[in-house]
């Protein structure tokens, strides 16, 4: 698999994650009907951007790789919101972001030389 498109997967997950941010954004500005829907049209973008983006990802590598990886997702959107929202990270969830990186670790250790029909 080129390291490329393994970036590229990435950054993807984490445009996906970004989309969870301006959700909860437009949650926050609720009350303002301009900011509430860019922050809104926000989550529509950053979701067809994901869209798109992984279309050309599975072209490159396996869905079952790729789909692997989706979970850093959750550690995307955890460290994006302790960022962005000052929100505190337990020890709860240092414990799940563990056990994500472990599943990640087990589910992708076979497979990376998995071409993206599976028959190679």
């Amino acid at each position: 698999m080129d390291k490329k498109w393994f970036v590229i997967l990435q950054i993807s997950i984490l445009v996906d994650a970004l989309s969870g941010v301006a959700s909860k954004l437009a949650r926050l500005h609720a009350g303002s009907t301009i900011a509430y829907l860019f922050w809104m049209g926000m989550v529509f973008v950053c979701m067809g951007l994901f869209a798109v983006v992984w279309q050309q990802i599975l072209k490159h590598m396996s869905l079952t790789f790729a789909t692997t990886f989706r979970p850093f997702r959750s550690i995307y959107t955890l460290a994006l919101c302790a960022l962005l929202f000052k929100e505190r990270i337990t020890l709860r969830n240092g414990l799940g972001v563990l056990l994500i990186i472990a599943g990640i670790l087990i589910g992708a250790g076979g497979d990376e030389n998995v071409s993206k029909s599976g028959t190679d």
